[in-house]
């Protein structure tokens, strides 16, 4: 039997804590289209209550190990892709439970993110460019 070692990437933190970040407000639910986006905000500002800080810590520590387990046993693929189309996708669920959060639309729609070995790239909103959010590279002069 091979077991593979765990590891733990600073990757995996980074893009945790910016799911966790996005579950601190209310989030912007832009798809694209003006009307359904004042819409679908309004649907999620009207059931929105917040978190608790435990509630966060225990999402980010749930989401970070199914993030590095992930990276961990990369064979084909060359980053983890996490995804909020209207609602999240599995890592994401889970994640919740494990916090004890109520889904709801509580997730920025039409968002997307790469999680790397050594960087994490996130695109949010419909049409949101990559932006790479770590490492921040310094601006040359």
């Amino acid at each position: 039997m091979t077991t593979v070692a765990h590891v733990d990437y600073k990757s995996a933190h980074v893009a945790a804590e910016w799911w966790a970040d996005q579950l601190r407000e209310p989030s912007a639910q832009f798809n694209g289209d003006d009307f359904q986006t004042m819409l679908l905000t309004s649907a999620a500002l009207r059931g929105y209550t917040p978190l608790t800080e435990e509630q966060l810590t225990l999402f980010t520590e749930a989401l970070t190990l199914r993030i590095n387990q992930a990276l961990t046993k990369m064979v084909y693929a060359d980053s983890v892709t996490i995804r909020v189309d209207y609602g999240p996708d599995v890592i994401l669920s889970d994640a919740c439970e494990v916090a004890g959060i109520d889904v709801g639309m509580r997730f920025p729609a039409k968002t997307v993110q790469w999680v790397y070995k050594d960087s994490v790239v996130v695109s949010y909103g419909y049409g949101g460019r990559d932006k790479k959010i770590w490492p921040i590279e310094e601006q040359s002069q």
